[in-house]
């Protein structure tokens, strides 16, 4: 879907409008997005199946052929990343520092490294080679995080002085997150086969983090057949179940509009 066309003369103002770009193997998706009364306006949503290396090439040729996304907005570009690692930020002074932490967990050859700092912690992740350069030089770059940056953000902020847990789901994965008293207890990303296998996950999630089963709040997020399959087995091991956005939403969708809550916040 291309609706560049449509809405360039209303999002023309960049000190008003803000361009915010979502990449995954999953699709891709630009979006723009008014700083002073959240308004969005979708430009170009980009479905694909794609492994993270063949990742630059689609969104290269996703760009070619949707130039008029290439705009003088600050752009925010959230990446969706499954080579990660979260590592307090007091640990990171250099480069060297974040390949170190990174690679105690994933070998890494020539990827491009990312270090997203969020105060006291920071998302360390990793791209295909040429993703920076290819951003960099053909958007007006703000600032690039991670995939789980807005859904520990939001976690923290909503639930500081109790338990909780927030889930994003789509057909094929959910990102996860938890907190006790404002402090991050996990946060990543799961594939899943089916609905029991994702009940599985979530629930074993739970029960590792020794969460309290009837004063702890779950938090779902995403596709509404996939959360109304999945509530009722939820519900008969934790007390409070409840979609944190009642609309029926994908995951790219969750991610995106958790990000604009954080960013106008």
């Amino acid at each position: 879907m291309n609706n560049i066309k449509d809405i360039e003369h209303e999002v023309a103002d960049t000190s008003r409008w803000g361009l915010m770009l979502y990449i995954s193997t999953k699709g891709f998706r630009a979006v723009f997005h008014n700083r002073t009364t959240s308004e969005t306006k979708e430009a170009v949503t980009y479905p694909w199946e794609c492994s993270e290396s063949e990742l630059i090439h689609r969104l290269q040729e996703a760009v070619y052929e949707h130039s008029g996304i290439v705009t003088d907005h600050a752009t925010t570009v959230i990446i969706e990343s499954s080579h990660f690692v979260i590592a307090p930020s007091r640990l990171i002074d250099s480069e060297e520092d974040a390949e170190q932490l990174i690679a105690t967990i994933h070998t890494i050859k020539d990827e491009d490294l990312w270090v997203d700092n969020m105060g006291d912690k920071s998302i360390i992740f990793t791209t295909a080679p040429g993703m920076d350069s290819f951003l960099r030089r053909t958007f007006i770059v703000d600032k690039v995080i991670s995939h789980l940056h807005p859904l520990i953000k939001q976690i923290e902020k909503e639930h500081h002085n109790d338990e909780a847990m927030m889930a994003i789901l789509r057909q094929d994965r959910i990102d996860i997150a938890a907190v006790r008293n404002g402090q991050l207890l996990l946060a990543n990303t799961i594939d899943y086969r089916d609905i029991n296998d994702a009940t599985y996950h979530i629930l074993n999630a739970w029960q590792i983090l020794e969460c309290d089963q009837t004063r702890g709040q779950l938090r779902l997020i995403g596709d509404r057949e996939t959360r109304e399959k999945i509530t009722p087995t939820l519900e008969k091991f934790i007390t409070y179940v409840s979609p944190f956005h009642a609309e029926n939403i994908s995951r790219i969708e969750g991610a995106i509009s958790l990000t604009l809550k954080t960013l106008n916040s």
